[in-house]
């Protein structure tokens, strides 16, 4: 009978240190209090009407010392007027006044790209955020039924000694061990099992959804910003087309992923946080393209000659190449 007791009590306390790892491992997979979001990554700013530019010059500019890019680019910031006078203006003062208007407005689109791509480097954090939730989750999970596994094999091999060397019940020692080795290796192999693969993320307001549609209804962009991403290149391919064709590309492998994407959020796995990431760093990449075709404009401006400079005429020069005193 205490022979009996011995074994089962042994059996126990195996049962215990599975079950508290067991447990311990359900524990870890409970949802944080706060999910991570996007809540308060991008600022909202007043809406407007799209009219996206079709990139062509204004006829009355056809004359001017400006490129049909540099129209273009003027038209998408609703600078067409002042770029007409900073070229055509009757009077210098005028002319000066209308290129000053044009290189604060440059300036200021500009603040507001930068601006954007800040909400796009916050929006990627919150994704990394989530994504380390999930990987420490799978951390714990990996470790707790680890050293379960470790505790029920030493368990199971002690008690199956004692009962060898305290009575010589081989019989109830084997019986011990190979419970105790079955439960081990159950945990052990429950340790390779990933726990819950999905968290919470949410973005009421997505900027992604915004491009895709092709409608800023949440306030996210301004109009300068929208309309430059609209702007065709030399190409006749606009930003948010590139944008487009790269985002379908990249989500051909994982079709049912485009609602979660550019709808309000749910329940991400770590290739579809992966994925949003990867859509974040695009729109990041095309933003600082769009720096560089206000910064083609701005050129344009500052290197335009003025009508009086065109008037003046030059010093006479020597033959040695100096001017005459």
């Amino acid at each position: 009978m205490g022979q009996r007791s011995a074994w089962t009590n042994a059996l126990v306390m195996a049962l215990a240190v599975a079950g508290g790892g067991c447990a311990s491992g359900a524990a870890q997979q409970l949802p944080r209090a706060t999910s991570p979001s996007e809540a308060g990554c991008f600022a909202e700013v007043p809406s407007f009407t799209a009219r996206p530019p079709d990139g062509r010059p204004r006829l009355e500019g056809r004359d001017s010392p400006f490129s049909s890019h540099a129209w273009g680019i003027a038209e998408a910031l609703g600078l067409s007027a002042q770029l007409q006078l900073a070229s055509s203006a009757a009077t210098h003062e005028r002319r000066r006044e209308a290129r000053r208007q044009v290189i604060d407005r440059i300036a200021l689109a500009k603040f507001r790209i930068s601006a954007m791509r800040a909400g796009f480097d916050c929006a990627g954090d919150r994704v990394e955020l989530a994504k380390e939730e999930l990987r420490s989750r799978a951390d714990r999970h990996t470790t707790l039924l680890t050293v379960g596994s470790i505790l029920i094999d030493a368990v199971a091999g002690i008690t199956a000694a004692a009962l060898e060397l305290g009575g010589g019940q081989s019989r109830a020692a084997t019986v011990v061990a190979l419970t105790g080795g079955s439960l081990g290796a159950a945990t052990g192999l429950w340790a390779l099992l990933p726990p819950s693969s999905r968290v919470d993320y949410r973005h009421r307001r997505n900027v992604l959804a915004d491009v895709w549609t092709g409608r800023p209804s949440q306030g996210l962009f301004t109009a300068d910003v929208w309309h430059l991403l609209h702007l065709s290149d030399a190409s006749g391919v606009s930003p948010r087309q590139r944008l487009i064709q790269r985002w379908r590309a990249q989500l051909a492998s994982s079709p049912e992923s485009e609602q979660l994407l550019f709808g309000a959020g749910g329940a991400y796995s770590v290739e579809e946080l992966s994925l949003r990431e990867a859509f974040f760093e695009l729109v990041e990449s095309e933003s600082d393209l769009l720096n560089q075709t206000l910064e083609s404009l701005l050129e344009e401006v500052i290197a335009a000659p003025s009508e009086d400079a065109a008037l003046t005429p030059a010093p006479p020069r020597t033959l040695g190449g100096t001017s005459a005193g």
